[in-house]
């Protein structure tokens, strides 16, 4: 066994050697500790100190380099290594005369090391001392022809001195020289930019990319070249390469400065997501950078991430708060959350930072538009326009503020330079339409909307507009379109839902009401009144059992809705569900107890189920509360009687279970023609006869079959019927006759039938003057009309007492077998007054039946007899008024009054049309006057507007038959400038304004005449307007207007049909 050898301790050398191992291993703390002990052990060996001063270098501690090397020279004072070493950490420190003094002298000690001469001309060109820096240079390559660093750093320096075109010789060289040298591409790529030239830039960068492919900085300087270009693609390439590189080399990462410009290459081709991405890695790299911040915030506004953006931009204004452009931005984030007053303080903030941009005050008057701040939106978006007075967006806007404080001819004014400005701007006409629509001028809202929709078709709002208005001139089938169109474009409310119901209920199209009622309630199925309509739909379909459960949810979700539970009531009474019905009517009672209406109806259903008492209070309560409810009334009679033959076998008032299930009224009626409506109450489809007499005379039989929508839509039922129908004169004698309309069936009279006429000679009206002799007319008509009364009156009262005794004796018999039958059927009242019916329409029928062919026979004489009695008793009215003159007979009466003297008080009547190639509506107008009028002193004026049709020669045709005169003006002037000429051109007192798409229906004229002439005060009249249809067999066709309301300080308001209730004056 072998004896231990004591340890040999390591000499300097070997720390030495292990120092520079360390470094090659990068463990450089350790390398430092190897060669202090190096040191230690030999202090004065110049190499162990200049390889410490190396690799404290490394690791930039420039102070211990710098000392380590002054120890170095201080060992070995003729080393010119040391002397370049020391100089390189000083010109690292800034000390740049120092550096250049140690550069010297390692020239000095070795005036032939071209590496020497750089560096100094390196440090030289840093200090700006250009003229001995590229003598320097130029000295290297003299000494060394083929330094590719020598040709780079003279090409810098040129540079500097201005020298750009000698420079980029320099770096030509440089790359030739050494291909692979990529400094030398991105100098003569820069050089080359400066000079404008950046094709030939980015040619120099993508051969630099083939030639050194792994090198990330060549492909970075490449994509900011290739962006300037604007060749974004190739670009995107680049940068993303050059990030690919510096990420996977050990010691490198991509920098904030180049995600910043590969995110703005990808927003160029709007890759949002990948731009987006790139923008956060820039944050996250340099948080402080608002250009950053500012490019993801528009990023992400493109993406619509609003509240992302809104961040983004916030921190764009604490970074730069005194930048317009972010707070303009941030404020247009805000208002897309709608967040208005948070945008209005970002606006004003922009604002007052650029005071002159219009952009800005425009978007801070939409948003001042939002808040309901129109007032100072109006003066906001004025500045905007007198900042840019071709900004037609602006002008919009400033119409739109205008238009929500009412200023319309200031707003209609404002959209209309837009529209002048860009005509192409579909929203504008959209905001012209409502300014129209809200002064009900439908004609030109829809116009404007149909305007705005040829621009742009995909407006959901503009269509919903449109359809809203076609519904209010009755369009309705235009209207459905609109409606769906817009639903289509995404407006799938409820609300529209409901409307497109509502729409398609009035044309009667139940089953699509029903679906689109339907998905309003899925919509919003807490609507009580999408139930309710819902249910009324249901119930003209007649599913009864859906009905009682849409109505029954309305009811739910109102419970205080009296109408959903009154219409409860009316499905279970037509159901024959009268305990259900009884208990509905009485909760709609309860809860509406002024309801007329409630409390009939709950009588009606008490009748079936309840003893008669109860529905005679029901009856009494709807008198009280409406004591012209005739229906009440004669329910209540009816009912009381019933129950008093019943108890008492008191006769009551037999005549009145008869109750008639027709209904009717005389509209209209002369010796040449009458109208008006019928129906029957239970039947809506049931044709109606009528029997038209002028005075007992039956000249013919009418059929009431033409569909009167008006009423229907007024009365919300189907069921009227119009009747109209000319009568040829058959009655030549003067005086009073009636023309009277009844039921055939039935015989009864229709409301305001009969009416009472005055004829003349040859069955033609006089033309009676209120002014001159109507008063007398008016007390012979009273009279006659008294006289009528009074003999009624008697007839019935003597009729009244004979069956009352007949009666008696009849149901005094009757009324114990009433009571015994009741006991023992166990009948109820209603089957009582059921029987009773049946009894008397039996019975009528029989009596008709066997007066048979002679009923108008009999009928006739009791006529004669009838009227004579009349005169009788007229003219004994007249004898005692005044005794000293002599029995006047109607006749008599009448032809007091001077017919001269009245048709020479008729006032001339001009009619003034204008017409631009009208030739077909002016025959048809020509053609109603012939048909209609009667009025005599009537002159038609026709202004033509250079018609290249042949209306002309239709005036001339017509002109044989009516009174036409005729002013060929040649081409088309204004609408007032044209009714004025035609004015100039009559002497007539009265003026009639008419458009020559009017056909008459009436006889118009003379009422008017009649009207205007009564009152002093009436200074116009106007007329119904109805409708022009396609449906030739409606009489009455829908009614447009009923006139023009005129407000001397606003606009003409027309005066719509759902204004009124039907009343047939009109």
């Amino acid at each position: 066994m072998k004896p231990l050898s004591p340890l040999t301790p390591q000499t300097a050398v070997q720390y030495f050697q292990q120092g520079n191992q360390a470094v090659e291993a990068g463990q450089l703390e350790k390398a430092f500790t190897l060669y202090h002990k190096a040191i230690e052990l030999n202090p004065n060996f110049a190499l162990y100190h200049q390889t410490l001063g190396d690799a404290l270098a490394k690791i930039g501690k420039w102070k211990e380099a710098t000392i380590a090397y002054q120890k170095a020279i201080k060992l070995k004072p003729n080393s010119a290594w040391s002397y370049h070493s020391l100089g390189n950490v000083q010109q690292q420190q800034g000390q740049l005369e120092q550096a250049i003094a140690s550069y010297s002298q390692a020239i000095e000690i070795n005036p032939n090391f071209s590496e020497f001469y750089i560096s100094l001309g390196t440090a030289l060109v840093e200090k700006g001392l250009l003229y001995e820096a590229i003598s320097h240079f130029q000295k290297v390559i003299s000494l060394e022809p083929d330094s590719s660093i020598a040709h780079l750093n003279l090409g810098v320096a040129l540079e500097k001195q201005g020298q750009i075109e000698e420079g980029i010789i320099c770096y030509r060289k440089t790359i030739e020289i050494d291909p692979g040298f990529w400094e030398g591409y991105q100098k003569l790529g820069t050089a080359l930019t400066k000079l404008g030239d950046l094709h030939q830039a980015a040619e120099i960068y993508l051969k630099a990319c083939q030639i050194i492919p792994n090198f990330a900085t060549v492909y970075h300087y490449c994509g900011e070249t290739l962006a300037k270009l604007h060749r974004w693609d190739e670009a995107i390439v680049a940068y993303r390469r050059a990030i690919d590189l510096l990420g996977s080399h050990r010691g490198t990462a991509p920098t904030a400065t180049i995600y910043h410009q590969f995110g703005y290459a990808l927003t160029q081709k709007q890759e949002w997501d990948e731009a987006i991405s790139a923008y956060r890695q820039a944050t996250e790299l340099q948080a402080n950078s608002p250009e950053v911040y500012h490019h993801l915030g528009y990023a992400l506004a493109q993406q619509q991430k609003w509240d992302e953006a809104t961040i983004a931009y916030r921190r764009v204004t604490e970074l730069q708060p005194n930048s317009p452009e972010v707070h303009h931005y941030l404020g247009y984030a805000l208002s897309q959350q709608q967040k208005w007053e948070e945008a209005v303080v970002a606006y004003r903030k922009a604002s007052e930072l650029q005071p002159n941009s219009p952009d800005v005050h425009h978007q801070l008057g939409q948003a001042l538009i939002q808040l309901k701040q129109n007032d100072w939106a109006v003066v906001v978006l004025r500045q905007a326009v007198e900042l840019n007075p071709n900004f037609a967006e602006a002008y919009g806007d400033l119409g739109k503020a205008l238009s929500n404080i009412k200023q319309w001819d200031e707003a209609i004014a404002s959209f209309q330079q837009a529209i002048k400005l860009n005509p192409n701007l579909a929203e504008v006409y959209g905001y012209l339409g409502e300014v129209y629509a809200a002064q009900k001028q439908w004609d030109e809202a829809i116009v404007n909307y149909r305007r705005a929709l040829e621009f742009n078709p995909k407006l959901p709002k503009v269509n919903h507009s449109l359809a809203l208005a076609l519904v209010q001139q009755q369009k309705f089938d235009d209207a459905i379109v609109s409606y769906r169109q817009a639903i289509e474009l995404g407006i799938n409310t409820a609300e529209v839902h409901h409307q497109l119901g509502h729409t398609l209920s009035r044309l009667k199209r139940w089953d699509e009401a029903v679906v689109c009622y339907g998905r309003a309630a899925e919509i919003n199925p807490n609507s009580a009144g999408v139930y309710h309509v819902l249910g009324e739909s249901l119930v003209q379909l007649e599913r009864w059992d859906e009905a009682i459960a849409a109505y029954r949810k309305a009811s739910q979700l109102n419970p205080k809705s009296a109408d959903v539970i009154y219409h409860i009531g009316e499905v279970m009474s037509r159901l024959g569900r009268w305990d259900e019905a009884v208990v509905a009517y009485e909760k709609a009672v309860e809860l509406r107890p002024n309801s007329a209406k409630f409390h009939f109806q709950l009588g009606e259903a008490k009748t079936k189920k309840n003893p008669l008492s109860e529905a005679i209070i029901c009856y009494r309560r709807a008198l009280e509360i409406d004591p012209h409810f005739s229906k009440a009334k004669i329910k209540l009679e009816e009912v009381s009687s019933v129950q008093n033959i019943i108890k008492t076998g008191e006769f009551g008032s037999l005549s009145l279970l008869g109750e008639t299930e027709f209904e009717g009224c005389l509209d209209y009626a002369t010796l040449d023609y009458v109208s008006g409506w019928a129906r029957h109450k239970k039947d809506p489809d049931k044709v109606v006869f009528l029997d038209v007499f002028v005075g007992n005379n039956l000249i013919g039989t009418l059929v009431a079959n033409k569909y009167r929508q008006d009423l229907a839509e007024a009365f919300d039922t189907h069921g009227y019927h119009a009747f109209a129908q000319k009568i040829p004169p058959s009655l030549h004698s003067n005086g009073l006759v009636e023309v009277s309309v009844k039921i055939t069936e039935t015989g009864q009279q229709l409301k305001n039938s009969p009416k009472s006429l005055v004829v003349g000679p040859k069955g033609k009206k006089h033309e009676v003057n209120l002014s001159f002799g109507q008063g007398e007319i008016n007390k012979l008509i009273y009279r006659l009309q008294e006289g009528r009364r009074k003999k009624e009156e008697g007839r019935r009262k003597e009729e009244g007492g004979r069956r009352k005794e007949e009666g008696r004796s009849f149901f005094e018999g009757r009324r114990k077998e009433g009571e015994a039958f009741l006991r023992e059927e166990g009948g109820s009242e209603e089957e009582v007054i059921s029987q009773i019916q049946e009894g008397r329409r039996k019975k009528e029928e029989g009596r008709i039946k066997e007066e048979g062919g002679s009923f108008f026979e009999g009928r006739r004489k009791e006529g004669e007899a009838f009227l004579k009695q009349e005169v009788k008793s007229e003219e004994e009215v007249i004898s005692q008024k005044s005794k000293e003159s002599k029995v006047k007979s109607e006749e008599e009466v009448i032809s007091q009054i001077p017919l001269a003297k009245v048709r020479g008080e008729k006032p001339g009547v001009a009619v003034i049309i204008l017409s631009l190639n009208g030739a077909k509506l002016l025959s048809e107008l020509f053609a109603s006057f012939e048909i209609y009028n009667s009025y005599e002193n009537l002159e038609l004026v026709v202004v033509d507007h250079g018609s290249t049709d042949n209306s002309i020669d239709v005036c001339m045709e017509w002109s044989e038959k009516l009174p036409i005169t005729i002013i060929p003006r040649g081409e088309n002037y204004s609408f007032s400038n044209s009714n004025n000429v035609g004015v100039d051109e009559t002497k007539a007192p009265l003026l009639l304004f008419m458009n020559n798409d009017i056909t008459l229906c009436q006889d118009i004229i003379p009422q008017m005449v009649e009207l205007i002439q009564q009152d002093e005060n009436l200074g116009m009249i106007g007329v119904k307007l109805l409708d022009i249809v396609s449906d030739k067999s409606l009489a009455f066709p829908p009614t447009q207007h009923l006139g023009v309301q005129i407000y001397f300080h606003s606009q003409n308001e027309p005066f719509y049909p759902f204004e009124v209730r039907y009343a047939p004056q009109l």
